[in-house]
């Protein structure tokens, strides 16, 4: 594999116009992985241990009811974020990510990134600010879905 450079991370939204110099220092956290095809990436209730950004494929994520059945809850697509989990307390998955296709991710360790948001606290506010807009935008949608399915849109 080549080593993961700045140059790799542009062109994600999350990190979007960020300085060369702050993608160099998360790069330096991360690795290509290339996940075959009904692989799991990590599973519901594991420790939280990554950060991932798709390069190519997709990914869905799949949660368990506590009766034990899996639900689609969230398709990732090349360029978007997954696993969040891992840089947020408690950092436990809430979820099970699976490749859909033959998936390239980049993974960040979540312990040597959170290292450089500390030591970058300008770095780990925009991309924590910008986590927390996608993770509205996601939650959002869902509302929107499961409003729509209970007809919760009604008024009377």
């Amino acid at each position: 594999m080549t080593e993961l450079t700045g140059t790799d991370l542009e062109g994600y939204e999350l990190l979007a116009g960020l300085p060369v110099e702050d993608l160099n220092a998360m790069a330096a956290c991360g690795e290509r992985k290339e996940v075959p095809s009904g692989d799991f990436l990590f599973r519901q209730g594991e420790r939280a241990s990554g950060f991932f950004l798709v390069e190519e494929g997709r990914v869905v994520v799949l949660m368990e009811s506590p009766g034990g059945e899996a639900a689609n809850v969230l398709g990732v697509r090349r360029r978007e974020a997954f696993g969040w989990s891992g840089i947020v307390e408690p950092r436990v998955y809430t979820g099970a990510a699976q490749a859909v296709d033959r998936t390239l991710v980049i993974r960040f360790d979540t312990d040597a990134l959170l290292r450089v948001f500390e030591a970058r606290p300008i770095l780990g506010y925009r991309v924590m600010s910008r986590l927390a807009s996608l993770v509205a935008m996601r939650l959002r949608e869902h509302w929107i879905e499961i409003c729509s399915r209970t007809r919760a849109w009604k008024t009377k």
